[in-house]
């Protein structure tokens, strides 16, 4: 497939222009900017918002439909269409997308849900869920010797110790002594306990005594601590209105459904689909 998707690659630039030019071609099969709008559209608001926010996924998605195109081209030369097995699939594949198309306008909420008020609720209600446990920004010097271990954590002890240094030219770890030792934010609790117990004793600046985990020995730098807090609203204010949103649009559908069955109750005729099922049983 990949070696398909080079085509792209070989377009001139004024495939590319503005307006409703070609946006991508592949086997014959062409994409223009009309129909990448409304394929763009046609996606979940989320995925549309990662797309148009990841260049790489947008070129993901065009050539994904592209392929597509191209296959149900090649299969409709071949007069696949016209099979009965896929006429049966493809008109089952099209009553599913008016029946999705139905109900996503049935459950979609108003444009205005929620409101300012409805998230400042969402958001008090659910603190607990948004609060960020306490956090460490931690360096480390690892090695798999205890006896290096505690050489490098005696210098780094030392008054005037260059850590970053010491971790460069000691550390045992490839990724973080490239960085000078630095782990990046380590969120209490999501790391080794001997660990998390070392780094609770210490001060921000203060060098620990090798510390033993399953996979070796760690001398411990605290660079920097932010304690236990609650995210902020406007951090979260998307994420909410997003579930807000989902949880409405679900309540909407149940409650089309639930009144659908209350004015048409689902009749099944248990003896005559028992006897359908022995039947097909015994053709097996």
């Amino acid at each position: 497939m990949r070696r398909f998707f080079l085509v792209l690659a070989l377009l001139p630039a004024t495939v590319f222009a503005q307006g409703d030019d070609v946006v991508a071609a592949f086997g014959g099969v062409e994409m223009r900017s009309s129909e990448m709008r409304k394929l763009l559209a046609a996606q979940p608001p989320e995925v549309r918002a990662q797309v148009l926010d990841n260049a790489a996924a947008l070129d993901r998605l065009v050539r994904t439909e592209l392929f597509r195109r191209a296959l149900a081209a090649e299969a409709r030369a071949k007069g696949w269409d016209k099979r009965p097995e896929a006429i049966e699939r493809m008109e089952r594949a099209r009553e599913q997308a008016l029946v999705s198309s139905y109900m996503d306008s049935l459950a979609r909420p108003a444009a205005d849900f929620p409101s300012e008020k409805e998230l400042r609720e969402a958001y008090e209600a659910n603190r607990a869920e948004l609060t960020l446990p306490r956090r460490y920004r931690v360096a480390q010097i690892f090695s798999a010797s205890r006896d290096k271990a505690e050489d490098l954590a005696k210098k780094a002890r030392l008054a005037g110790a260059d850590f970053d240094l010491l971790a460069r030219n000691g550390s045992e770890h490839a990724d973080s002594a490239a960085r000078g030792g630095e782990l990046g934010w380590i969120a209490e609790g999501q790391t080794y306990p001997e660990v998390a117990r070392a780094l609770a004793a210490l001060k921000p600046g203060e060098v620990s005594t090798p510390v033993q985990s399953a996979s070796g020995w760690h001398v411990i730098k605290l660079l920097e601590v932010r304690e236990q807090s609650v995210r902020p609203f406007d951090e979260v204010r998307a994420e909410l209105a997003q579930a807000l949103r989902l949880r409405r649009a679900q309540e909407n559908e149940q409650r089309h459904f639930d009144e659908m069955l209350r004015k048409h109750p689902i009749a099944v005729n248990e003896v005559a689909l028992l006897r359908l099922k022995n039947e097909l049983a015994k053709s097996r």
